[in-house]
């Protein structure tokens, strides 16, 4: 992960890249690797740094960014990223598979 990153940003190319490793399978690979819960913490503390593009063309912390179609479907998930800025929301050119 760290070699596709420059500075902890994760362009739209590079999402794409990486998509198929994220699946819905990851965590239970993760937990057959018999990693310690604190090996998992720092891989997920580490993931929450990866900044992302935003609408305005800045980059943000993935963590700190809406989606614009969230993943979960929520209807007030929807609702914020509509009336949110552009520098909190995610960029249109990241394909919906790779968020």
């Amino acid at each position: 992960l760290e070699e596709l990153l420059e500075d902890n940003y994760l362009s739209p190319q590079s999402a794409e890249q990486i998509c198929s490793v994220f699946d819905g399978k990851f965590d239970k690979l993760l937990s057959k690797k018999k990693a310690t819960q604190e090996q998992v913490e720092r891989f997920k503390d580490k993931l929450s740094e990866i900044k992302v593009l935003t609408e305005n063309g800045g980059h943000r912390s993935v963590k700190e960014t809406l989606l614009r179609q969230p993943v979960s479907h929520e209807q007030d998930e929807e609702l914020v990223a509509q009336f949110a800025p552009e520098a909190v929301i995610a960029s249109s050119q990241y394909d919906e598979q790779a968020i």
